[in-house]
């Protein structure tokens, strides 16, 4: 949801900050009932000095989702676990992740199981 709300805010030319708050929290939870003073928006300092690195926790998210599907395509074995561990875990900080991952997956890792995951179009 404030992933969604930062992004919108800069898509919009005037944004209704409010408006779009009541929207988003309506659709990310919407069994939740908000107080209509509710202003989180004006606290949240991710939308003045995070900049873009709060959008590296959705890129691990896309990439956790990819591993996984490759994962579960092999079958949730030991079998698989141990070729991640030995892929992927165990080279640590010594070899690029999109290296990693490319050589895991057998290809260049994309979005496509993190749209799937959360039915995204």
């Amino acid at each position: 949801m404030l992933a969604d709300f930062s992004l919108t805010i800069y898509e919009q030319e005037e944004p209704d900050l409010q408006g779009l708050l009541q929207t988003l929290l309506h659709r990310y939870a919407p069994d939740i009932a908000y107080n209509s003073n509710y202003h989180m928006h004006t606290a949240f300092g991710h939308l003045t000095n995070y900049a873009s690195s709060y959008y590296g926790y959705m890129w691990s998210l896309v990439f956790a989702c990819d591993i996984f599907d490759q994962l579960d395509k092999e079958g949730l074995t030991s079998k698989a676990g141990q070729r991640f561990a030995e892929m992927i875990l165990s080279k640590g900080g010594s070899v690029d992740p999109e290296i990693l991952l490319k050589n895991f997956l057998g290809r260049k890792p994309n979005e496509k199981a993190f749209f799937e995951a959360y039915d995204l179009k």
